[in-house]
């Protein structure tokens, strides 16, 4: 398994690569205290051999073993002998042979050295060295046989006058021993006395080389030395380098991993049991994902846990060909959610259904059927069971087990009483009661609720509801039904149907519609009475609510009122306003107010009396580069980005009384020279001045470059100028 690593060793159950290169990994960390409290030591076996932790106080990793914790850092190596210098029955191997006097010794140097050592015979000896340096034999024996050395006393005795060389002399005339023994020497006790062969061998015999473990037994002093040129080490049990551990140091302390205290966490990149190439958060092995699934613009925030399913950040996807299931986790609710069969990496969020939730609330909501197996003849039971038997379904009320099969239909009964016929209630999740009319050819009504009552409070059909959801829902799902979702009708003189708000504190609409998909209307009044098809009023005096609002966030018309009836002279819209602010107020943010088809001025807007406006006004304006261009109706500003001359002629200024018009020049070409003149009689009037003469435009200097006209009388005045600096 790899950690940081796409690529881990595969010699290695785990390897872990910091991704920064400048992270460790942190173990459990004790006081020395803590570590050998008898609370922690007592629960320790050779079974938890290899157990590692920190001593805070020695600054020292700790291995447990055989009974004792062993010191794996910072110690020397008399340190280490000294806590145990037991080596297990191991060997240290791969060492090399020793240079210095004090560098631990191989089993070939030993060797190499015992097999020189030779103990020769007397004679061999004698061969090599008569010397006997000025030494004697002493307290050896008379001699008995013939080859045996003979004593002074025995010599003395025998010679009588006749000189005895000295030994040394002797050995001067002979060395040669002749293939003769010394025979029963006795055991020398001064360092000179002659060795006998019992004495050479007994000393020659108990020499031992002991081996390492023997050696650490008698001795674990290493002498502040060191065990020098020693290999890096390739088997577990191999003695350790330096540079082997400095490497493996080094290398620990680069790790993604985090240890505080107990607690080991990780934040780079994925993590995978099992996998080599883990796509979620936390995986194991190929299929089962763990991941946080968000999804912003649905408002969705939870947990997964997920078998042959993952998230790419994108979309959830099949890991492999199949089905998938997985729960979901969000604001204390599970959700447990399948899929059908699909191909690998396979888009699945649209496929997938809910098949239970279990609800913050303890509540559960199951969708599709429920299995109900037997469990009467359970032993554990408790108040809420069912069970399913022999065509039954069965509830246990902490008593006994009652049968729930209710009435037979058809089922009729009639009841004089002031109780309800029928009262029905149920404290879960589920309805209360469903009606279903599962016939497509059939006119009769799904439910028929009928009362004859007079009295006015007593109503065919009442709906309360306690709760925050609608009193009453009603659908159609056929899309082909054209008929109404919900039809109000009477014959009598009251209102088809009332809506009705008493709550001080809610502004809500009393009746709300929405059109989610369709291109129908939300609300469709019309009458073929005499009376109005709608009527709204205010009956409250303090309410400054507005009585009727239109909004749209659509691309159509907020409100249209149209008037078909040719023949008619009323107004269709007619505003009638006895209070003291506007009777119509247009506010109108950013778009232009226009009097016509589209979003530019195209109609016409006739206001008597005042006007005011607190936003922009927006004008329509136009770019040409005609030689000859028209003023038409729509214009307000005229820009002239032609690179020739040009003309423009404005209408009769007595047609369009009041109007504006801006006209510029939106190219500096000084040699140009545009002429602006006017259909008809009507002249320019300016400072007081009329004149027929047609105005010029040019971008020479002192030339105008813009002119702001607006028409009165016969004359369009020229209001503002704005002269050309150019140089």
């Amino acid at each position: 398994m790899g950690i940081g690593t796409e690529t881990p060793n595969p010699n290695a159950v785990l390897e872990i690569v910091s991704p920064s290169g400048n992270q460790g990994i942190l173990i459990p960390r004790y006081t020395t205290a803590e570590r050998t409290a008898t609370a922690f030591t007592s629960n320790l076996t050779d079974t938890d051999n290899g157990l590692m932790v920190f001593d805070t106080d020695e600054g020292s990793l700790y291995f447990w073993y055989s009974g004792v914790w062993v010191a794996a850092a910072n110690q020397t190596f008399s340190e280490m002998l000294a806590t145990d210098s037991d080596a297990g029955a191991q060997n240290i191997t791969n060492l090399a042979d020793p240079v210095n006097d004090q560098d631990a010794a191989t089993k070939a140097y030993v060797d190499t050295l015992f097999a020189g050592i030779v103990i020769p015979t007397f004679s061999e000896q004698l061969l090599s060295d008569n010397d006997a340096g000025a030494s004697s034999i002493a307290n050896l024996a008379n001699p008995v046989d013939a080859q045996d050395a003979a004593t002074k006393s025995y010599v003395d005795t025998l010679v009588g006058g006749i000189v005895i060389p000295s030994f040394s002399d002797l050995l001067l005339q002979s060395d040669d021993a002749g293939a003769s023994n010394i025979t029963n020497l006795a055991d020398p006790l001064d360092g000179q006395d002659a060795a006998t062969k019992s004495y050479v061998d007994t000393l020659f015999g108990g020499i031992v080389i002991p081996t390492f473990a023997e050696q650490l037994l008698s001795d674990n002093d290493a002498g502040a030395s060191s065990i020098t040129n020693l290999a890096d080490p390739t088997d577990g049990q191999d003695a350790a380098t330096k540079s082997y551990v400095d490497t493996l140091v080094a290398y620990s302390s680069s790790s993604p991993w985090t240890i505080t205290g107990s607690d080991l966490s990780y934040n780079l990149g994925n993590v995978g049991v099992g996998t080599d190439a883990p796509i979620s958060p936390f995986q194991v092995q190929d299929k089962l994902h763990f991941f946080d699934f968000v999804v912003d613009s649905m408002g969705i925030d939870g947990r997964i846990i997920a078998d042959n399913m993952y998230y790419d950040g994108a979309a959830l996807r099949n890991v492999q060909d199949g089905r998938l299931s997985f729960f979901y986790m969000t604001d204390g609710n599970i959700e447990f959610l399948t899929a059908d069969s699909a191909l690998a990496d396979e888009d699945r969020f649209n496929q997938i259904e809910t098949t239970l939730t279990l609800k913050s609330n303890r509540n559960a909501e199951f969708r599709g059927t429920v299995e109900i197996g037997s469990v009467q003849d359970s032993t554990d039971l408790s108040s809420g069971q069912l069970a399913y038997n022999g065509g039954s379904l069965y509830l246990y009320t902490g008593a006994e087990w009652k049968d729930l099969v209710g009435l037979s239909l058809p089922y009729q009964s009639t009841v004089n009483g002031v109780s309800n016929l029928l009262d029905l209630e149920n404290t879960g999740n589920g309805s209360v009661a469903y009606f279903n009319l599962n016939n497509s050819t059939s006119t009769s009504n799904a439910v028929n609720i009928i009362t004859n009552s007079s009295d006015p409070g007593s109503s065919a059909l009442y709906v309360n509801n306690d709760g925050f959801g609608p009193a009453a829902e009603f659908n159609i799902t056929s899309s082909g039904n054209n008929e109404y979702a919900m039809a109000a009708r009477t014959v009598g003189v009251g209102s088809a149907a009332y809506f009705e708000t008493n709550n001080g504190s809610s502004s809500t609409p009393t009746i709300s519609g929405n059109v989610v998909n369709g291109g129908g209307s939300v609300l469709d009044l019309a009458t073929s009475g005499t009376g109005r098809i709608a009527y709204l009023s205010n009956n409250n005096a303090s309410n400054s609510a507005n009585a009727f609002t239109v909004t749209s966030s659509g691309s159509g018309t907020t409100a249209l009122f149209s008037n078909s009836n040719t023949g008619t002279f009323n107004n269709t819209v007619q505003i009638i306003n006895a209070g003291n602010a506007a009777g119509l107020s247009i506010q109108n943010q950013g778009a232009t107010t226009s009097f016509g088809l589209t979003n530019t001025i195209t109609g016409n807007l006739n206001v008597v009396g005042n006007h005011s406006t607190t936003g922009a006004v927006s004008s329509n304006a136009i770019t040409t580069v005609s030689t000859a261009y028209t003023v038409t109706n729509s214009d307000h500003i005229i820009v002239l980005t032609a690179g020739t001359n040009q003309t423009v002629t404005l209408p009769t200024a007595s047609t369009t009384p009041g109007r504006e018009l801006i006209i510029m020049l939106g190219a500096i070409n000084p040699g140009l020279t545009h002429t602006i003149q006017v259909t008809g009689v009507d002249n320019f009037t300016y400072e007081g001045y009329s004149n027929a003469t047609p105005q010029t435009m040019t971008t020479a200097s002192g030339g105008k470059v813009m002119m702001t006209l607006r028409a009165v009388g016969n004359n369009w005045f020229i209001v503002s100028t704005v002269l050309s600096t150019n140089t």
